[in-house]
């Protein structure tokens, strides 16, 4: 396999609380969060215990960046059940989950751009199940630090002034664009810097099947906005040695992204 590394010109960035950074069909993108305490939760907590005589199934649809905590226990200890969590992200990314009788807990938490369905699904095996057969579901949102949306939120301050070295933007890019269908494996070496000093540095996997939202762990001043250097390096995977990206244009047009698809028939 044939690597080669491209390296876009510095980012320059205000930021609030949290940086954030985006990946959605090759293009990259970054994102300033401010911290908002309020916020309520994505999903009502709730506490039951169902019947699962002739099984049981329940969909959720998690929100980008947020999660979910199921935490199960088998009532009935003569039965046997499938528990299944199972869900429309990436295999890759985001795997199924079944185990036969499970009780305890376990987290889902959607780290691409989209909504994920989740399905919670327990089947008797084998005729096991009666009547009173039941499972006890607690359900309730996940809430990781930073969480998305339910501490965070995009955050874009207004240019008064005309043009700003350290914009303050909710999304700011794209930086960079590949060509998904030949790199489908992308490693991302993110270093940031605050007036000269290394703040930070953090080396990122992708897999193109998802759309991929990462909030960096960094926690900034939240007293006044942080000026924040960004350097990315970027390498890319091929067999066969040909490697399709865009770095050069600090905002890539959909007309330039033509170029990266020019070879497929």
């Amino acid at each position: 396999m044939r690597t080669s590394t491209y390296t876009p010109n510095i980012i320059k960035m205000g930021i609030s609380d949290y940086l954030s950074m985006s990946i959605d069909k090759g293009k990259l993108y970054f994102h300033n969060l401010k911290v908002h305490e309020d916020l309520p939760d994505w999903i009502e907590s709730s506490d039951v215990d169902v019947g699962v005589e002739l099984g049981y199934v329940h969909n959720y649809v998690v929100p980008s960046g947020q999660g979910i905590i199921f935490e199960m226990n088998n009532l009935d200890l003569t039965g046997n059940f499938m528990v299944e969590i199972l869900n429309t992200g990436s295999p890759t990314n985001y795997p199924d989950f079944l185990i036969e009788n499970y009780s305890g807990e376990y987290q889902f938490q959607n780290k691409s751009l989209r909504d994920i369905l989740v399905t919670l699904k327990i089947t008797p095996i084998n005729g096991s199940a009666t009547s009173s057969s039941k499972y006890n579901i607690k359900v309730k949102a996940l809430n990781s630090w930073p969480n998305f949306i339910k501490s965070c939120n995009f955050f874009t301050e207004a240019n008064t002034t005309g043009e700003v070295k350290y914009p303050v933007s909710g999304k700011l890019g794209s930086f960079a664009v590949w060509d998904i269908l030949r790199h489908n494996n992308v490693r991302l070496d993110i270093t940031a810097h605050r007036a000269g000093q290394m703040i930070f540095q953090e080396k990122i996997t992708y897999n193109s099947e998802d759309k991929m939202f990462h909030v960096f762990p960094k926690h900034f001043n939240t007293t006044r906005i942080d000026e924040v250097d960004i350097s990315v390096r970027i390498t890319l995977q091929n067999i066969e040695g040909i490697f399709s990206i865009i770095t050069d244009d600090p905002i890539l047009s959909n007309r330039d992204l033509d170029i990266l698809y020019d070879n497929y028939s």
